[in-house]
């Protein structure tokens, strides 16, 4: 099973994108290519290492550019990996071990001392995102078949994919943290938090 680790940024925060970068670089299961997608202004300096792409073109938004480096993925098994978050070691191998023949799995994150991510239901999906973002890994097939990631929400498109995976496969749940989810002044959560919740509000109602 190959991994394709999707990493969007704006290069805003170097610090945490570098952090970011090492944890998945780190992970002890040889199989995967991290594919930093950049669509901000200027050429970042990553770490010179074969098992990563990097990949600067301008994008709309957040939905795009995930379509963008998904489009371009090699791996059979894709990831969304902010460039604030961080890959917990071993959640590859752990991913690999645990997701059979399933179109997705998620697991739990790690925020700031509380695990977040619960067992699957889809009617409560329709009501609240308790899918972890960090922690989900899905089939590039599964990304295809849904017609990608939701352009047009872009504070919403994770929101937006689960529920459309979920309409039509049930996914695998382990109770196992994947991610370490970087709470910080700076991300979205805290930034556009009322526009995020509006258009979670409006991407739930076409799944009701």
């Amino acid at each position: 099973m190959r991994f394709s680790i999707i990493m969007p940024t704006m290069g805003k925060r170097p610090e945490f994108l570098k952090a970011a970068i090492q944890s998945v670089l780190s992970q002890d299961f040889g199989d995967f290519e991290l594919i930093v997608k950049d669509g901000g202004p200027v050429d970042l300096e990553l770490p010179a290492d074969p098992r990563l792409r990097y990949v600067r073109m301008p994008d709309t938004g957040i939905g795009q550019a995930l379509n963008q480096a998904c489009a371009l993925a090699q791996g059979e098994i894709l990831n969304e990996s902010n460039d604030d978050d961080l890959m917990t070691p071993g959640a590859l191998r752990f991913v690999d071990e645990h997701m059979g023949d399933a179109q997705w799995l998620y697991g739990q994150i790690n925020a700031s001392g509380s695990v977040c991510g619960s067992a699957w239901d889809y009617q409560a999906l329709k009501n609240r995102n308790f899918v972890p973002q960090p922690a989900v890994f899905f089939r590039k097939e599964a990304w295809e078949e849904v017609g990608g990631f939701d352009e047009g929400h872009d504070l919403a498109a994770d929101y937006d994919m689960w529920l459309k995976l979920g309409a039509k496969w049930t996914p695998v749940f382990v109770q196992q943290v994947l991610a370490n989810y970087t709470i910080h002044p700076g991300q979205l959560t805290n930034t556009a938090q009322s526009e995020q919740l509006s258009q979670a509000k409006e991407v739930a109602k076409k799944y009701l």
